[in-house]
C-alpha cells in the first residue's frame, strides 16, 4: 500500500467505527466513509460524514476496506463494489492485512508496560477467549483444556478474557485474567495496551488463540519485544476460507497453527503454510464407555430427529429448515422435530408449522443448559444440520457421540467423522430436497438406526478422549517450546 493513499471506509459498525479511531491514531489518511444503510447517509461519525457508495464510483485508484463482520455480507458488498467499478478499477485491502500494516507502521513501545518485566520462573500457557466466556463451542472447548491443564499441573494456566461477569466453574476460579478491553475500540492502541499488560506479567508463555483477533496480535507485539519468551499458537476454527485469509494477512503473529479440521489444513497449506506447520485437532466430546440407547425401531411412533443450535438464517439456515420440513410434509414422511436453542427464526418455525398443520410434530424447546445435552440427543434417532458453514459442529459430534445418526451437509470437516452412508449421511449444501430423502429413507428402513448410530458413537468414542486432546496440547506446546517451528 502507497504510505499517502487514502483508504476507503466500507462500514460504520463497530468494527468500522474502531478502525477509523485506530486510523486516526496512528495518522493514515482516510478517504470516504460510507455505508450500504441510506439511514446513515449524511450523519457523522467523530467529525467524519457518512456517504453513500456510489461515491466511491468516481475515485477508485483508492482502496477500500470492507469492515462489516459477516462474510455473506461481505460477499453482497463486493458484488456491489464490482458493479460500481464497471472498468474493473475496484482495489481492496482486506480489514486484517491493514491493521498489519497500520502496526506495521506504528511505535509499538508505547504499548508496552512502563515498568520492567519480572519474568517467571516456569512457563505459563494462556488460552485467549476475549469475546467473553458466555455459551459456544470456542467458549466451551477454552474452558474444557484450561480445566484440564489446571487438573494435569504440568503448566501454570490462565484464560484471557474480557472484564464482563461470567459464571465460571469452580476449578477455573483465580484463572481468568480478565482485561479491560472497550468493544468499540478493537485492535486501537487503548485496548492492545490492555491486553498485553495481562499477558506481560506471565512470561515466559504460550499463548494459544483462536480467533485472528486482539490477543494474536498482542502475541506479535509482546515478541517483538521480548524474543522467545513469548510463542503464539493459533487455532483456526471456522469453515470459512475468509478466516484462513485473515490468518494468512496476520501471519507474522504465528508460530505455530492447529486447525479444527482437516480441511482447514489443507486450504492453509496451499496457501503458503508449511505442512510441518500446522496441525489438526479432534475436539474432546463426552461420551458414555458403552452406548446404552434405544431407537424408534417401531413404524408406528415417528422417528425423531433434533436440531441444536442458532435458530438463525445466517450460517445455520433456518429458512432453508423451514423448506426441509415442508418437503417432509409432502414425502409423507413420519417424524417428530424438536429444536434446543434461540434465535430469530423460532417463532417463523414455530409460526410455519402452525400454519401449514405440522404444529404436532414441531416442539421448539428454547435453549437447553449444557448438562441437558446428551439427554437430548439419546432422545434423538436424528441429527439434523443444514448449515452453510461449519469448522467442526460440535453440535454434530455430541450428537453422534450419543448414538443420534447424522444427516448434514458437506461443510468443511464433516468427513473427517461422518462416512455417507455409513454412519449418517452427507449431502451437499443446502440442498434441503436430499436431505428429506434421506430422513425419508431411515423413516422406512427403520433397522439401520441401531447400526449406523453405534457406528457414529463408536467413530467418537475412539478419538474424542479429553486424555488425549492433553497429550496433544502437550506435543503442540512442546514443539514451539523448542523451536522447531518457523
Amino acid at each position: 500500500m502507497e504510505p499517502d493513499k487514502k483508504i476507503n471506509i466500507y462500514g460504520v459498525g463497530k468494527r468500522g467505527g474502531s478502525l477509523i479511531k485506530l486510523m486516526e491514531a496512528c495518522n493514515m489518511p482516510i478517504g470516504h466513509i460510507v455505508d450500504g444503510n441510506r439511514d446513515l447517509w449524511g450523519t457523522a461519525i467523530g467529525n467524519r460524514r457518512i456517504e453513500s457508495p456510489e461515491v466511491l464510483r468516481e475515485g477508485m485508484n483508492s482502496p477500500v476496506c470492507i469492515t462489516v463482520g459477516s462474510f455473506i455480507e461481505i460477499a453482497k458488498i463486493r458484488k456491489r463494489m464490482q458493479q460500481l467499478c464497471r472498468a474493473g478499477l475496484y482495489h481492496e485491502i482486506p480489514y486484517h492485512r491493514l491493521i498489519m500494516e497500520i502496526y506495521e507502521k506504528t511505535d509499538l513501545v508505547q504499548m508496552l508496560p512502563a515498568e520492567k518485566i519480572k519474568e517467571q520462573d516456569h512457563t505459563t500457557v494462556i488460552f485467549g477467549c476475549e469475546a467473553g466466556l458466555g455459551l459456544g463451542g470456542i467458549e466451551n472447548w477454552t474452558k474444557g483444556i484450561c480445566a484440564k491443564f489446571i487438573e494435569e499441573g504440568d503448566y501454570t494456566s490462565f484464560i484471557l478474557t474480557d472484564h464482563a461477569s461470567y459464571d465460571i466453574p469452580e476449578q477455573l476460579k483465580g484463572h481468568i485474567l480478565k482485561a479491560d478491553i472497550d468493544r468499540g475500540q478493537m485492535f486501537t492502541p487503548y485496548n492492545m495496551k490492555r491486553i498485553i499488560n495481562c499477558i506481560a506479567q506471565y512470561l515466559p508463555c504460550i499463548l494459544v488463540t483462536s480467533q485472528p483477533d486482539q490477543t494474536l496480535l498482542a502475541g506479535k507485539i509482546l515478541k517483538e519485544a521480548f524474543g522467545s519468551k513469548i510463542k503464539v499458537i493459533s487455532g483456526i476454527r471456522g469453515g470459512y476460507a475468509e478466516i484462513n485469509d485473515s490468518y494468512i494477512h496476520m501471519r507474522k503473529c504465528t508460530d505455530l497453527y492447529v486447525s479444527v479440521n482437516s480441511a482447514v489444513r489443507t486450504d492453509m497449506i496451499k496457501r503458503g503454510i508449511p505442512s510441518e506447520s500446522i496441525y489438526t485437532m479432534l475436539c474432546p466430546v463426552e461420551c458414555q464407555n458403552v452406548l446404552r440407547r434405544g431407537y424408534s425401531l417401531d413404524p408406528v411412533l415417528p422417528i425423531r430427529a433434533g436440531f441444536a443450535g442458532r435458530l438463525e438464517k445466517e450460517e445455520k439456515r433456518m429458512d432453508l429448515m423451514i423448506k426441509l420440513i415442508a418437503k417432509l410434509e409432502e414425502l409423507q414422511a413420519h417424524y417428530y422435530l424438536e429444536f434446543a436453542g434461540g434465535g430469530s427464526y423460532e417463532e417463523k418455525i414455530r409460526n410455519y408449522a402452525k400454519e401449514h398443520g405440522c404444529e404436532n410434530k414441531i416442539r421448539m424447546l428454547g435453549k437447553i443448559d449444557q448438562n441437558a445435552i446428551a439427554a437430548f440427543w439419546q432422545d434423538k434417532d436424528i441429527c439434523i444440520n443444514i448449515s452453510d458453514h461449519e469448522g467442526r459442529s460440535r453440535s454434530t459430534i455430541e450428537a453422534m457421540a450419543n448414538g443420534a445418526v447424522p444427516v448434514v451437509t458437506n461443510t468443511w470437516g464433516v468427513q473427517d467423522d461422518i462416512t455417507d452412508g455409513e454412519n449418517g449421511f452427507i449431502v451437499a449444501v443446502g440442498d434441503y430436497g436430499t436431505m428429506a430423502q434421506r430422513i425419508c429413507f431411515l423413516d422406512r428402513n427403520r433397522g439401520r438406526l441401531p447400526d449406523m448410530g453405534s457406528r457414529a458413537y463408536k467413530e467418537l468414542r475412539k478419538k474424542c478422549s479429553m486424555d488425549d486432546h492433553y497429550a496433544f496440547w502437550k506435543r503442540m506446546i512442546n514443539l514451539v517450546m523448542q523451536e522447531k517451528v518457523k
